[in-house]
């Protein structure tokens, strides 16, 4: 006899079986409540000054919003495949639906021992988590990891020991290895238009913040030459970009510290790349943070972009990382390219230009995994502090953001070493060409016809932090650009492949001269020609950072030569919802009240003005790398000593 067909809306066995599934997604949902409480009440009380703008306010607050409801499809999701997991793997121990407590505890145990490994991957990334910050990292994996797999041997009923084990076992294997996933593992099966080999090919590998002084200690064999310096046009990423993709310096960047709109609605003011189109040169830009300098929005003149997708969403993810690790996780995943949140990839980054650099004749990149803050790996930190990391918490090596952190802040123990942002970053940089060398080799062996030049856009100043005894303890976290002194003005440069290093002692290598050398590479000068200048280069810039910081409490609001406040830049932006920021407003004139910064660099001497007041200049001069005593001179001198420079300075866009 055939059995009569259910009148229910659901098949039965579905409704039978939901109780588990709301079980499981529930426990994701209930962890992704409690990590992201924490962090979005440390937004609402510390709001960034663009959030409190009333013209970027509605996009920021849209972006928030649209984070915190993609991280909670990312946690849903992934309760979802608990739930699937364990009636495939406990189905012989759990023959039944099983019920809501059972899917609450398969969830929950799962969620642990998930966030335990990807806690185990970046222990520092426990300073999102109330409370348990301040306990020592070993003690808080071992009750993540502990925890999760006694709710998961909970959850598998009292069934036979040895196959509760082996299922235990399997499930422990499989959240594990999900974790560990190469990130790139979609983009590879990209379908890809690969270029004969023996093609020209010319790659710019661009580290943000990457210092002189670093990389020559990680690579003595790639020191330039002795009294010759390679510095940046503009210390800032979009101004130093687009100087180098042949943008009027001195139209753009002397004026200008924000994009202006008519940046995009004439992307061709990036001359490199129309001359690289009208070539008919494939170019390609990368880059793991998607609001640096947003090229995304010149598809017409890049043949390929590769860049986190997200805008301001991406921004909040960056900020905030370690908010939610499982969504940080998976953006790797489903992004254009490997992203610069905590749980990155280096490798998974190399392999990205690899691919890029087999389809295109000219790729740019830009790498900002040194931009602070720096959120120490699992390598890192054994680099840093062998074996005794566990004992101490994630808040022990969280650097200062500031001075005034440092004098809110009543912690003391956090200002030993494992705070020193120096001593991060300096980890990370050497982990990051070690990732970085075996491409370095396979591309000079698999194109015959390689130009290529490991670069940064500015170097990376790092304060030192005193106690009261006025005796330094640590440093903070990285100043990161827009001011000019001796770190951050000077890059480090590597010419690799083919490309001609003609450089000599004395010689001064701008960026610009670097635009120079890939404009007539476009026209078929190859291999790239490096050439210096020995008059020497001198760069000025509206200051948007003091260089002696101090805290609030002793600082002069009513001093203009302390540099131009962020709330200022942010009263004039205008948002897109993509992450492009930009002014509509003329700002060269505003701009041009403010004090400027200088910096004369020769071969052997570099000569540094920075404002302290609307009066008064801080000089430094370095000779033969070593800094001279600083002094403060009247603005007048300053003027007078720029003035009898004699050194050349670009003021048109006219390539050699």
């Amino acid at each position: 006899m055939t059995q009569p067909m259910s009148t229910d809306p659901l098949p039965a066995r579905l409704r039978r079986g939901a109780p588990l599934l709301l079980g499981g997604i529930a426990a994701w949902c209930l962890v992704w409540l409690f990590m992201g409480s924490a962090t979005l009440i440390e937004v609402y009380r510390q709001p960034h000054p663009w959030i409190k703008v009333p013209a970027t306010m509605p996009v920021l607050l849209y972006a928030l919003v649209e984070w915190m409801v993609s991280a909670l499809l990312v946690y849903a999701i992934l309760g979802l495949v608990t739930v699937a997991a364990f009636r495939l793997l406990a189905r012989a121990n759990a023959p039944g639906p099983g019920s809501f407590r059972t899917g609450l505890q398969t969830g929950l145990g799962t969620a642990l021992w998930f966030h335990g490994v990807l806690y185990l991957m970046v222990p520092t990334g426990m300073n999102s988590l109330p409370g348990l910050r301040y306990l020592p990292i070993g003690l808080v994996l071992l009750g993540l990891l502990g925890g999760g797999g006694w709710l998961l041997w909970r959850a598998l009923g009292p069934q036979p020991g040895r196959a509760r084990a082996w299922v235990l076992l399997a499930w422990v294997v499989l959240f594990t290895a999900l974790v560990f996933t190469p990130h790139d593992l979609i983009r590879r099966w990209r379908v890809r238009q690969d270029l004969d080999a023996a093609q020209p090919r010319l790659v710019l590998v661009s580290f943000d913040a990457l210092r002189k002084d670093t990389l020559e200690r990680l690579m003595p064999q790639w020191k330039l030459p002795e009294e010759a310096l390679a510095i940046t046009a503009f210390p800032a990423t979009r101004l130093a970009w687009n100087a180098l993709l042949g943008a009027d310096p001195d139209l753009t960047f002397r004026t200008n510290l924000v994009p202006p709109l008519w940046e995009v609605r004439h992307p061709e003011h990036l001359t490199l790349l129309v001359r690289a189109r009208a070539a008919r040169v494939r170019t390609a830009f990368a880059i793991d943070d998607s609001l640096s300098p947003s090229f995304g929005l010149q598809p017409n003149l890049f043949n390929t972009v590769r860049e986190p997708a997200g805008g301001w969403k991406y921004w909040l993810t960056y900020g905030h990382g370690t908010c939610w690790p499982a969504y940080s996780w998976a953006q790797n995943y489903f992004s254009p390219i490997e992203t610069t949140n905590p749980w990155n990839d280096s490798s998974a980054w190399f392999r990205d230009l690899d691919r890029l650099l087999r389809e295109h004749q000219w790729v740019s990149s830009h790498n900002c995994e040194l931009h602070p803050p720096i959120r120490p790996t699992f390598a890192e930190l054994q680099a840093l502090d062998p074996w005794r990391w566990p004992v101490h918490s994630s808040m022990a090596f969280m650097t200062y953001e500031s001075l005034q952190d440092q004098e809110d802040d009543r912690l003391h123990w956090r200002e030993t070493w494992r705070s020193d942002g120096k001593r991060q970053y300096e980890v990370r940089a050497a982990r990051l060409i070690q990732a970085f060398l075996p491409f370095h080799a396979k591309w000079i062996r698999e194109y015959p016809n390689l130009s290529g030049v490991v670069l940064s856009d500015h170097g990376e100043a790092f304060p030192v932090i005193r106690n009261a005894k006025d005796v330094p303890v640590t440093h903070m976290s990285g100043i990161h650009g827009f001011s000019l002194d001796a770190l951050t003005g000077t890059i480090p440069l590597h010419p690799f492949g083919a490309t001609e290093d003609h450089l000599r002692n004395g010689d001064v290598f701008s960026l610009l001269d670097l635009r120079d050398a890939i404009g007539r590479w476009i026209f078929g000068h190859r291999p790239l020609e490096l050439k210096g200048r020995s008059e020497g280069w001198l760069v000025q810039m509206p200051t948007i950072r003091p260089t002696h910081l101090e805290t609030a409490s002793a600082a002069m609001d009513s001093d203009p030569g302390r540099g131009i406040r962020p709330e200022q830049i942010a009263a004039t932006l205008h948002f897109s919802a993509d992450g492009f920021w930009y002014s509509d407003v003329p700002l060269g004139e505003r701009d041009k009240s403010y004090p400027v910064c200088s910096a004369i660099y020769l071969g052997d001497r570099i000569l540094l003005f920075n404002p302290v007041d609307s009066k008064t200049y801080y000089r430094q001069e370095i000779v033969h790398g070593v800094p001279g005593t600083p002094s403060l001179v009247p603005v007048e001198q300053m003027k007078r000593e720029v003035a009898a420079f004699r050194g050349c300075r670009v003021v048109s866009n006219a390539l050699d």
